[in-house]
């Protein structure tokens, strides 16, 4: 008896070894990021966010230059998330990755806003504006009109200035080759997304529902609306992008890396979204997607399973790490609103944190130091 008390003792001290060991780790592996991002990363996204700001002060149209503002002022969160992706990326490739997630999540933020607008066809404005990201991610090719159903599109090359700047970062990098099909193809779920969700002049929630069904995955066992749901993130297309900086990016590994991403942490991404958005959308009769589970218990269950497996599907890829910290950091940064405390999301703030496992205690004090030093945010499904 003695004996196997003993080698109880010896195997609990173990496991706190293992258990502070891979604290300290982690710790050491947050500091190595944070200062990458600090030092690296940020200084060219305040530059890259002037450089924008500039230009949309030059915008002759009056109302589409307060709009321009107005997507600047309002996500400047957007742009910081979409760049944290590249301080994983190789040293030498840390810049032009960085521009092209400005560039891609600025216009996105831009053409957001501008879809927004009153025109004479909602849905078919909305998809033709966030073509523009499709046409990012393909250099050489031919410019688009993204106006074309837009009541006014004199903003002096605003919006093709976005696109250029993404082309020229993305054909820089050396593997774009091996992601380019995954970025296009997330981009293009985007415009389809951004389209079917403005119904108020034309289609429905029915068409969104068939087409997010058509598109959901087989085996993966989600909902349309989940699949819809990653549909509408940007994720997937930054994680091509970060991709395509690693020289040795093959395309069985650039392909993990997108069934990553999508439909999984894509899916979490927007529905955290939907979730700290859920007493809005509720008083003013917005369609929310996590509206959509029969009650808070079914919700807290379907987001526990689609975190966890996004964890276990990221901690599989080559330095999966990197991707478990930036799917912790994306999911952090909304679970510590004060919307996700309420009843309709305590529960499954709970579990989310559960499946994001040792990652989530150091990323949620990150995230709420961050909050108190800008006094609150929030985000959108383009973060």
């Amino acid at each position: 008896m003695a004996g196997l008390e003993r080698d109880a003792i010896a195997i609990a001290a173990l496991s706190r070894c293992l258990r502070d060991w891979r604290r300290i780790a982690l710790t050491s592996r947050f500091l190595t990021v944070a200062r990458r991002y600090w030092l690296g990363a940020y200084p060219v996204i305040k530059g890259e966010t002037r450089r924008w700001r500039a230009r949309a002060g030059a915008i002759p149209d009056a109302e589409l230059r307060s709009l321009a503002f107005e997507a600047h002022g309002g996500k400047r969160g957007n742009l910081e998330g979409a760049a944290a992706f590249a301080v994983f990326v190789p040293s030498q490739f840390a810049t032009p990755v960085t521009r092209a997630l400005v560039a891609f999540q600025g216009a996105y933020d831009y053409v957001d806003v501008l879809s927004e607008q009153e025109s004479e066809d909602t849905v078919a404005s909305g998809y033709r504006l966030h073509l523009a990201l499709v046409a990012a991610l393909q250099p050489g090719q031919r410019r688009m009109d993204g106006y074309a159903h837009h009541p006014s599109g004199q903003d002096a090359g605003y919006l093709q200035a976005f696109t250029e700047a993404c082309r020229a970062a993305v054909d820089k990098l050396p593997s774009y080759a091996a992601t380019a099909a995954y970025a296009i193809e997330g981009a293009r779920r985007i415009a389809v997304y951004q389209g079917l969700n403005n119904w108020s002049e034309g289609g429905g929630p029915e068409e969104y529902a068939r087409w997010a069904g058509e598109e959901t995955p087989e085996g993966t066992g989600l909902s349309w609306w989940e699949t819809g749901a990653a549909a509408g993130s940007s994720l997937a297309v930054f994680a091509a992008m970060a991709a395509a900086a690693d020289a040795f990016m093959g395309p069985e590994q650039a392909a993990a890396v997108d069934a990553a991403y999508h439909p999984w942490i894509g899916a979490l991404h927007t529905l955290l979204d939907s979730l700290v958005d859920y007493p809005v959308d509720v008083r003013e009769g917005h369609h929310s997607l996590v509206g959509h589970y029969r009650d808070a218990q079914e919700r807290a269950g379907r987001m526990h399973h689609i975190a966890e497996t996004s964890m276990r599907l990221t901690g599989a890829l080559p330095g999966g790490i990197s991707h478990q910290m930036l799917t912790a950091a994306m999911s952090c940064f909304y679970l510590v609103a004060p919307e996700a405390g309420l009843d309709h999301a305590a529960a499954a703030r709970t579990l989310i944190i559960a499946a994001i496992g040792d990652l989530a205690g150091p990323t949620m004090a990150i995230m709420r130091a961050r909050q108190k030093l800008d006094g609150g945010g929030g985000s959108t499904a383009g973060a």
